[in-house]
């Protein structure tokens, strides 16, 4: 499977090892589960799509991407454009309150900054839907995933007291990426 992908002045090439992160996690999961299984992705801080489109590419659907930054979000169109996922991939142009509000599905994917997941925590847990999904975090430079830990693991028993979640820890180079999912 391929991808077309110009990435213009928007964060996310594919090479970035965050962006790696994210999609590893995402294909775990994508095997874990032995497919997409009619799953709903939001790519929040969508960047160029890349992670979007690797989803839809996957089969998970519906897939919605949003950016606070209209570059990243006319990259991100354009990108879905290209690699013909128009109706596939929904492309939105919003900040992480604005773009979580009344949203809800079982893969979240966040490729940002660790202080910012920490801001928005609350709305990302919010719009989790934890039945078999997974919740993957990245942007967090090694050494800060404590504090990501920390927080979300605090948020998702606070929203899902009767449930307990299993969190994975993974590292490249000076990067990491946290993930949680519903312990079976």
């Amino acid at each position: 499977l391929y991808l077309y992908l110009d990435s213009g002045m928007a964060f996310g090439t594919g090479s970035h090892e965050t962006t790696r992160l994210c999609v590893e996690a995402l294909y775990r999961h994508y095997q874990k589960r032995g497919g997409p299984a009619g799953q709903a992705v939001i790519d929040a801080g969508c960047g160029s799509g890349i992670l979007a489109m690797s989803a839809s590419l996957l089969g998970y659907s519906p897939v919605y991407a949003f950016d606070r930054d209209p570059e990243a979000v006319r990259v991100t169109s354009e990108n879905v454009d290209s690699n013909g996922m128009r109706g596939a991939v929904e492309v939105g142009h919003a900040g992480l309150e604005d773009g979580l509000a009344g949203r809800k599905a079982p893969v979240i994917m966040a490729n940002i900054q660790a202080d910012v997941l920490a801001i928005y925590a609350e709305d990302i847990v919010r719009a989790w839907n934890p039945d078999k999904g997974i919740l993957i975090l990245s942007g967090i430079l090694h050494g800060e995933e404590h504090k990501i830990l920390e927080v979300f693991g605090g948020l998702l028993v606070m929203a899902h007291g009767n449930r307990h979640f299993s969190d994975s820890v993974h590292v490249m180079g000076e990067w990491v990426s946290v993930s949680f999912e519903e312990r079976a």
